[in-house]
């Protein structure tokens, strides 16, 4: 995997309706967030209206609904073993400030990257319906961090 993109946080604030309660399919995201669609095989986004990730060998979906016309807080980490929850190659999900899964990356080549926003590769791709605020972080956020970022 490509340890560049390791060690890092993603958040984005994101308000969409059931209209986006899809499913992507294999190599894709219902609604695709941060992706790598060159190789299709790293997605981060919200499928089956809930937080995911996909590595090519299948989804992790979260638990909260995000598709309901309410703003909520997404973030992703891509850790490198440094952060509490999780391991080296693991992509941690939390949804509003509360962790919610994690997923571990399929290591395959060094197709690991995430360079294009909102883009999906094949199924039933949709464009989120609106998002704001996105921020990129050298690092692993906290739970305490992404806690405070919530609430401010």
């Amino acid at each position: 995997a490509n340890e560049a993109i390791k060690n890092k946080t993603w958040i984005c604030w994101y308000k969409g309706s059931s209209n986006q309660i899809v499913n992507g399919g294999t190599y894709s995201m219902g609604v695709p967030i941060l992706c790598d669609v060159i190789n299709g095989w790293f997605h981060t986004g919200i499928d089956g209206g809930k937080i995911a990730t996909n590595s090519g060998q299948g989804y992790t979906r979260g638990s909260t609904n995000v598709c309901d016309n309410n703003w909520h807080m997404l973030t992703w980490i891509y850790s490198n073993g440094t952060h509490s929850r999780l391991s080296n190659g693991e992509m941690g999900m939390w949804v509003d400030g509360t962790y919610e899964t994690k997923h571990t990356i399929y290591a395959y080549g060094n197709l690991r990257i995430l360079n294009h926003l909102f883009a999906g590769r094949s199924g039933a791709v949709q464009h989120p319906e609106r998002v704001d605020s996105f921020q990129l972080f050298d690092g692993e956020l906290t739970d305490a961090q992404i806690s405070e970022i919530y609430g401010a």
